[in-house]
């Protein structure tokens, strides 16, 4: 089995979104009133994922992370 990873060794993050969404018709307790949700955002193949799919997982820089994971960031 081949592995996709960082030729250096290092780890990998993928950009994604979550979200949890409240039904209010339901009762506060009622663990049904919660549903929560998420995505992984992807991207074009570079040519060496290509020859597997045509989208891969959008991978987020090490020096990005700290930003991508600031909820108080608001630009797109």
């Amino acid at each position: 089995m081949q592995r996709i990873r960082p030729t250096d060794g290092s780890s990998l993050a993928l950009a994604g979104l979550y979200e949890v969404w409240k039904d209010k018709s339901l009762a506060e307790d009622d663990p049904a009133a919660l549903l929560r949700t998420y995505t992984i955002l992807t991207t074009t193949a570079t040519d060496e994922i290509g020859r597997i799919h045509d989208r891969m997982p959008t991978a987020i820089a090490p020096d990005d992370w700290e930003q991508w994971l600031d909820p108080t960031v608001k630009d797109p």
